[in-house]
């Protein structure tokens, strides 16, 4: 653009003509494009971000690309202000990414089978505990009414977050101990149950009435067995179970 004064070219961020120091009119600025699109790609990069809460790499990589393109544009944009606008567009992508990392860790981004997974680390160490108990209480299991109190109470069981399946509603214990093995010496056998999933309750015992319709879990319904095996049974299988 040239000076009106002298017209010598002026250029465009300039406030005044370096040729005779002549005050330049304002003129009408124009929304910058590399400011918008940095915001609504801290926006997209975000929401990757949280929705893949950290199960791989291209997300955080993206994101961190996308900064870049955050802080270029609010530089390009405050040298420029005299002609381009919307230098508080990459700011505010730049607070989007901050809040994107604070906000994935409390997104439960967990599935069926990473639920499965949690449910069988539950029953493995309320298992342990039941051996442990059995072991030191003549191979005896836990009699009906109390067991969740008693491994608890002495010290079998440290949290009781593990009486519950992450799937499961907000009932105190998520699992049943097997009324014919209860206050008994259990046979050892891969196919006597020990353990089973419930709708939900405290202490409680009982056998196939007991346990839940449908299973929670895509492998099945979780059991611990009386030889310390905990697997996923299929509904198919629920026959060859013994109780």
């Amino acid at each position: 653009m040239d000076c009106p004064n002298c017209g010598q070219p002026v250029p465009a961020q300039a406030a005044s003509c370096p040729s005779c120091g002549a005050a330049q009119p304002v003129r009408q600025r124009r929304l910058s494009w590399l400011a918008l699109a940095a915001f609504l790609s801290s926006a997209v990069g975000g929401m990757w971000l949280i929705q893949d809460h950290g199960q791989s790499w291209l997300p955080s990589a993206l994101c961190a690309a996308i900064f870049v393109l955050d802080m270029a544009a609010f530089l390009r944009a405050v040298v420029m202000r005299r002609v381009v606008s919307g230098w508080s567009f990459p700011l505010l992508g730049v607070l989007l990414l901050f809040l994107s990392l604070l906000v994935m860790p409390c997104v439960d981004s967990a599935g069926p089978e990473a639920l499965e997974v949690e449910c069988r680390n539950n029953v493995l160490a309320v298992g342990r505990g039941l051996l442990e108990y059995i072991d030191l209480n003549r191979g005896q299991v836990p009699g009906m009414g109390r067991w969740c109190d008693v491994l608890l109470e002495d010290g079998y069981l440290t949290d009781p977050a593990i009486l519950k399946c992450p799937a499961a509603g907000e009932a105190r214990s998520s699992y049943g101990i097997n009324s014919g093995v209860a206050g008994k010496r259990p046979d050892g056998s891969p196919q006597t149950v020990l353990l089973f999933e419930i709708d939900g309750g405290w202490n409680v015992s009982g056998g196939r009435e007991r346990m839940i319709a449908e299973p929670r879990h895509p492998g099945g319904f979780m059991f611990l067995f009386a030889n310390g095996e905990v697997k996923a049974v299929p509904k198919k299988e629920l026959g060859q179970l013994e109780w």
